[in-house]
């Protein structure tokens, strides 16, 4: 993969924190209006580090070999975690928004499914290789 490609792969990643970022700027009130019921920003914290989570693992390249694939699971879980981290600190500085440790499991959690379903997607294809 040359260089050019691989750059290319890192703009969904991009696309989805700066995504992040705009949300977690919006002043507390902004949301208050669209919630339909109690824990829904916890799905929305897993499901979009669950995206984040994806677009990592194929900014990584979808790498072979098992040191790589360990290597790029534990780089995406890093990433969002540290992404989740450096968001809650940011949401602290803004009006009507707090900082929350259940945000950042939820956002980790996201990101572990993703990594868990990306391996699961891994076996199951050199399972058919096998056949």
């Amino acid at each position: 993969m040359d260089s050019s490609s691989q750059w290319i792969r890192v703009v969904p990643m991009l696309c989805i924190m700066g995504t992040i970022f705009f949300l977690s700027h919006q002043p507390g009130d902004t949301f208050d209006s669209v919630l339909f019921f109690p824990g829904e920003d916890k799905i929305a914290h897993f499901t979009i580090y669950f995206l984040l989570g994806w677009s990592v693992i194929y900014a990584c390249g979808w790498h072979k070999g098992a040191a790589r694939v360990k290597r790029c699971g534990v780089v995406t879980i890093s990433i969002c975690l540290l992404y989740g981290l450096s968001d809650e600190l940011h949401q602290y500085f803004i009006p009507g928004r707090s900082t929350s440790l259940a945000d950042l499991v939820a956002d980790f959690c996201g990101a572990g499914v993703a990594v868990l379903t990306w391996l699961q997607a891994l076996k199951r294809k050199a399972g058919k290789k096998n056949y």
